[in-house]
């Protein structure tokens, strides 16, 4: 079955679906059904259990496993957890390089040698996904305990996108990287299904936590106000405070 479905219906609407239950049109934003909501606060549901599990495995002693998903050599908005994580004992953290199939295969193919090799800069823990899939192919993610993925649209093979990921045994996350402003980001994103799936989704200000408690279905209650993530290369220089010179 699929998770997320669009149609086009005969009066030019675009419908989104959630398991085949039609949640709200581009032209009727407003129309959410009790069911479609219900599924979405079951599967957060299904995640208490996983967190529990999660918190055994370190009562007992047994190691964590984080998967960060990367698809660009410039968006990594998880980099300091990455790194703050590798030094911690309790975690084994790894990289997933997935193809972004937006613009095709060649594309996709030069893009993820860029990114393998900006990810090389600062750690050899990356695993490769394919950029052709093959039948045979096992998922990865399912030796995650928790995974963030690496934006909320599905541009990649259908088991590396949320609406597969959340069937497994796993807790999906997601760090944003965009300032909610504007009337798009209202109705077309922090609106739709997609970040009201996710166990977790970590905001850098407190208006955009804001935003989702008005907006989103389950009303920003997945949500975590984390602050800015630092993607770049570039080091924090402090300013020297400079006397002021007289006329």
């Amino acid at each position: 079955m699929k998770i997320f479905e669009k149609r086009l219906e005969t009066n030019a609407r675009t419908c989104i679906y959630v398991a085949g239950i039609k949640i709200f049109t581009y032209k009727a934003k407003d129309i959410v059904q009790a069911d479609a909501i219900s599924y979405i606060k079951s599967t957060q549901e299904s995640y208490r259990l996983i967190e529990a599990s999660i918190k055994n495995k370190v009562s007992n002693g047994r190691t964590v496993n984080i998967t960060f998903m990367v698809n660009s050599p410039s968006m990594f908005p998880g980099k300091p957890l990455f790194a703050s994580l590798l030094k911690n004992n309790s975690f084994y953290v790894n990289l997933l390089v997935i193809p972004d199939l937006r613009y095709g295969l060649e594309h996709a193919n030069e893009n993820q040698k860029r990114t393998i090799e900006a990810l090389k800069e600062f750690s050899d823990r990356i695993k490769v996904a394919p950029v052709e899939e093959k039948e045979d192919d096992t998922n990865i993610c399912e030796l995650a305990d928790i995974l963030f993925l690496p934006t909320p649209y599905d541009i990649s093979h259908n088991k590396y996108n949320l609406k597969s990921l959340i069937k497994l045994n796993i807790l999906p996350a997601m760090i944003n990287y965009g300032f909610f402003r504007s009337i798009y980001d209202r109705d077309f994103l922090i609106s739709r299904p997609m970040y009201s799936l996710y166990w977790k989704v970590f905001l850098e200000t407190n208006y955009n936590v804001n935003e989702f408690k008005r907006f989103s279905l389950i009303n920003g209650t997945n949500t975590k106000l984390v602050g800015y993530c630092k993607m770049d290369g570039y080091k924090q220089k402090r300013k020297k405070k400079q006397k002021e010179k007289p006329f």
